[in-house]
């Protein structure tokens, strides 16, 4: 479930479920096998309490014979041991199966009551990659997050996304993957409703990558491979050139046999957003949404992937959530957000003379480099 974004946007759901099933399997023959101990260990205890009932009745003769006993108190003590003994263990040992119950309960209910996805419906297109948004508007938890947002942006664009913290900018991204589906207004993909496309299709063709991403039990070779199966040795090699994934593999034990998992703690931050890069670049995305990728990049690699935006951005449509205002400004048009409002959408130098926001961004993120 952690990596339920994953699943969705790779379209890796036929392929899950295979997995799933699999995994089912493999946890009914290991139950049974756990069963089959659990009833040896029962009948054990079990006859270990007869034994022990036996020594306390033979040693209770003992003493009706030796005087200090009745047979009456023996007989009793002995019934009233057991009574209170057995639903004393069931009461203990029922209480770690409860909370796990418990939470087992509130995790379906969590799911069950989820809305479902359109499944299997819509169109299925070949995306170009022009996105309109017309009036959208978006409340999450009572809180609008989105107000009246209306852009057009042409296929083959690269368009920076800048604005204060928790003015929408990521929820925008996500609206536009079809991950989260407006409240009201519509999201167009090449002047289709995105509610009219076969949603499976769709996000097989667009890829985001985010500062925090989590990756599937495998090798590095593995993950970038589920993005596309039928990828070829020369586009995975462009893929990795292209996200400097090749730059840095020789850093890592066992290069793209190093095996991750959905944490994959034990790697540089800097190096999973390379390897998340790549994945995405594997796909071979129409849209391309980037999630300040540059928060746990190191200058070097910042600068090395400046350089190659225009190759990897190459017949694709980028959106680039940044706080940067210096790689914004390196983006052939700005979208500037405040409080889930569209404020700009322009080139840099136009936006640095008619909007006072992106002016403002940009003086404070100079002086802040500049103190730094």
């Amino acid at each position: 479930m952690a990596g339920i974004d994953n699943v969705k946007a790779l379209s890796q759901e036929p392929i899950q479920r295979r997995a799933w099933r699999e995994a089912s399997f493999k946890s009914i023959e290991s139950s049974r096998a756990r069963d089959d101990i659990t009833a040896v260990s029962t009948n054990f205890n079990a006859t270990i309490q007869q034994f022990m009932t036996i020594a306390v009745i033979f040693v209770g003769i003992q003493l009706v014979f030796a005087g200090s006993l009745s047979a009456g108190a023996i007989i009793a003590v002995n019934m009233v041991a057991a009574r209170v003994i057995r639903p004393v263990g069931i009461l203990i040992s029922s209480f770690g199966e409860m909370e796990g119950a418990r939470a087992s309960v509130e995790k379906i209910a969590e799911i069950w009551n989820a809305s479902p996805e359109r499944k299997s419906i819509g169109t299925s297109v070949n995306v170009q990659g022009k996105v309109e948004c017309k009036d959208l508007a978006l409340t999450l938890g009572g809180k609008e997050v989105l107000k009246n947002v209306s852009f057009s942006v042409p296929a083959n664009s690269i368009v920076a996304v800048v604005g204060p913290a928790a003015s929408g900018k990521t929820t925008l991204l996500k609206v536009i993957q079809g991950f989260i589906k407006p409240t009201v207004g519509s999201v167009l993909i090449d002047g289709r409703s995105l509610l009219s496309l076969d949603l499976e299709n769709y996000r097989s063709q667009v890829s985001m990558v985010t500062a925090n991403p989590s990756f599937f039990t495998g090798t590095i070779e593995e993950n970038l491979r589920r993005a596309r199966r039928n990828i070829s040795e020369r586009e995975l090699r462009e893929a990795t050139m292209l996200s400097g994934l090749d730059s840095i593999i020789s850093n890592i034990e066992g290069g793209l046999a190093y095996r991750l998992d959905n944490a994959t703690n034990s790697l540089p931050s800097s190096y999973r957003g390379i390897i998340a890069l790549a994945r995405a670049l594997v796909s071979d995305p129409k849209i391309l949404l980037f999630d300040e990728i540059f928060a746990n990049l190191d200058k070097s690699l910042q600068s090395e992937l400046l350089d190659k935006m225009p190759a990897i951005a190459k017949n694709k449509t980028l959106f680039f959530v940044t706080h940067d205002m210096r790689v914004a400004n390196t983006m052939s048009r700005v979208l500037v957000m405040e409080d889930g409002e569209v404020v700009g959408l322009d080139e840099p130098s136009k936006l640095l003379e008619t909007c006072d926001l992106y002016k403002k961004l940009w003086a404070l993120d100079n002086y802040t480099k500049a103190k730094g």
